[in-house]
This record gives structure tokens, sequence and C-alpha cells, in this order.
């Protein structure tokens, strides 16, 4: 074990986590201006 091993890892976390908040946060816009009216429903019954 070595500290390059412990950065690389840590790097490719950070990377990790920062592609996936920003697809995250980049869908969730898509997701609100293609959404159709009345297909999905509030509540269940």
């Amino acid at each position: 074990f070595s500290a390059n091993l412990f950065e690389a890892f840590t790097l490719a976390t950070l990377i990790y986590f920062t592609l996936n908040m920003s697809l995250m946060l980049l869908m969730r816009v898509v997701e609100k201006k293609v959404a159709v009216p009345g297909l999905i429903s509030v509540g269940g019954k």
C-alpha cells in the first residue's frame, strides 16, 4: 500500500462524485423541461 494508491482512489472518488452530482442536476432540469402534464400523478389512491 502506497500513498500514490490512496491519492488515486481519492481522486477517482472525487471525479465520480462530481460527475454524478452534475448529471443529477442536469437530468433534473431535463425532466422538468420535457414533463408531460398529467402523466405523473401526485399522491396515491
